[in-house]
């Protein structure tokens, strides 16, 4: 299981705090959204975040496959490498910015691993989200939840499978982004597919009826 190591630094320096160890091995609690590891959309620069997410990396024995000299609209999506030089295919960092400026930044895991925090640690972290977006997949559905920040011009998604909806469940990925990213733009407004979020209760209520 990828970054193993570094859950287990993370539980013996979080132990006894109110954050979860995953919070704090992703340093997701070191400064105020929409800004990761000193990562601020809108302001940082790709090479930049480059950099800070390494850095999280380099100590436990993972290295980011290299930053290319250029991205398209889409941004970079990078694996990581284990101490063997194993890729997960599994495991993504993404940067994503139509210029130098980071627009939109995060992990994307695609499974359920302890390693990552749980919807619950998000929720404690930066309170209920604003809605709740759900796309079809193979025999689930994926939610996103999406924290907007109109002062801030600013998102943060949290996705996970509807089949895992709860609070203690690991999420499979999240990100932040400034609004002017293309995956940010009206992500509450109404349509189709998104709802208001209603508590957590149950995951049928998000997943939208496509007759």
């Amino acid at each position: 299981m990828w970054l193993l190591v570094i859950i287990g630094l993370a539980l013996s320096i979080g132990h006894g705090q109110p954050v979860s160890p995953q919070i704090h091995a992703w340093r997701l609690d070191e400064c105020a959204k929409p800004c990761w590891m000193n990562i601020v959309p809108g302001k940082s620069t790709i090479p930049e975040a480059y950099q800070q997410v390494s850095a999280v990396l380099k100590p436990v024995g993972y290295t980011l496959e290299p930053l290319p000299p250029s991205w398209n609209d889409l941004g970079a999506f990078l694996k990581i490498k284990d101490k063997s030089g194993r890729v997960d295919p599994d495991a993504i960092i993404l940067f994503a910015g139509k210029t130098i400026l980071v627009d939109e930044f995060g992990v994307w895991r695609g499974q359920v691993d302890p390693i990552m925090p749980t919807f619950g640690d998000f929720v404690s972290l930066f309170g209920s989200p604003t809605c709740v977006s759900s796309t079809p997949e193979t025999n689930t559905v994926i939610l996103t939840m999406y924290y907007n920040d109109s002062s801030e011009k600013s998102t943060l998604g949290v996705v996970m499978d509807a089949n895992k909806f709860s609070w203690t469940q690991p999420v499979y990925a999240f990100f932040m982004g400034d609004n002017v990213a293309p995956g940010f733009s009206n992500t509450c407004i109404p349509q189709p597919y998104t709802a208001p979020w209603h508590g957590l209760g149950s995951a049928d209520h998000y997943i939208i009826d496509r007759k």
